[in-house]
């Protein structure tokens, strides 16, 4: 079937609610104020699923791959320090005039 767009949905959803006449849409919408079976969450795509019983298998296909580069012989640490001055355009713009022309 032809899918709606997630604000389209939204809508529909907010509008089957009376939350458009109610002006209730200042407020966060929550699962309380939704019909039975919404479920918000958090944009993040399920890892596994529930079994029967309570318990949770998770999926190997749908764990996230990360690839992380070989960072040995690499100089610069990966936080800056609170003690690090900080930098305004004034400075900036005389680090800028005492720096080379760059070559074409």
């Amino acid at each position: 079937g032809t899918q709606l767009p997630r604000s389209r949905i939204f809508v529909m959803l907010l509008r089957s609610l009376g939350l458009f006449e109610r002006r209730i849409l200042d407020k966060p919408l929550t699962t309380k104020h939704a019909p039975i079976g919404y479920y918000k969450g958090n944009q993040v795509r399920p890892l596994g699923k529930h079994t029967r019983k309570g318990g949770y298998v998770t999926d190997p296909d749908r764990l996230p791959i990360l690839r992380v580069p070989n960072l040995e012989g690499f100089k610069l640490k990966p936080y800056v320090s609170h003690s690090t001055p900080l930098v305004t355009e004034s400075l900036i713009q005389a680090v800028a005039k005492d720096a080379p022309a760059p070559s074409a």
